[in-house]
């Protein structure tokens, strides 16, 4: 049975992954991540987790993110319960009750996000567990006074074929997503043949 950790863990675990991520001497090189695995240990408060630098190529054959996930299932002696990434990217805060305006959604598929005024580099953590919840959470490089944001938490479950695209996309956060639904191959058994029928 996979143990998980309680959400204040989560939150501790995230900031333990951007704190890492901005202390790389690489900057804020969008083609480098750091990857995590995270397993319980014999106690129920404590956890083991480790991690990896993933320089991201394109034109790679094999999946960098499969492939770390392999590595630190062997590195990490507990029963694993999630992947995560640290990364660098780009994001712009909005208020109010109205959502992402159309624009900004417009400009992030076109990759254009950074051209916008209010646009902004984070630092920001995803966490996937083997139920297929995912958490994060981001810090803004150049407004370090708004802090830490509050952990978002969605259940992949619901947007499964969107994750499958990503997935054959080669979407490094949709291989970390994939690594680990398969840490719960029963449970998540119908998700597993659609991705591998993909």
């Amino acid at each position: 049975m996979i143990r998980y950790p309680p959400r204040v863990a989560i939150d501790a675990i995230l900031t333990t992954m951007m704190s890492e991520r901005r202390a790389d001497p690489a900057g804020s090189n969008a083609d480098i991540l750091h990857f995590w695995g995270f397993a319980r240990t014999d106690s129920p408060t404590t956890h083991d987790m480790a991690h990896t630098t993933i320089v991201l190529d394109a034109d790679a054959e094999r999946s960098p993110i499969l492939e770390s996930a392999q590595w630190l299932m062997q590195r990490l002696s507990g029963r694993l319960w999630g992947f995560g990434l640290a990364y660098w990217t780009v994001g712009e805060m909005f208020t109010g009750r109205d959502g992402v305006p159309r624009e900004a959604i417009d400009a992030a598929i076109a990759g254009q996000l950074l051209e916008r005024a209010g646009a902004h580099e984070v630092c920001a953590a995803t966490i996937f567990d083997a139920r297929g919840r995912s958490y994060t959470s981001m810090t803004y490089a150049h407004l370090p006074e708004l802090g830490q944001s509050p952990t978002g938490v969605d259940d992949t479950r619901g947007c499964v074929d969107t994750w499958i695209d990503l997935f054959d996309r080669r979407a490094a956060t949709a291989h970390a997503w994939a690594a680990a639904i398969t840490l719960d191959p029963d449970g998540n058994r119908a998700t597993l043949a659609r991705l591998r029928a993909s």
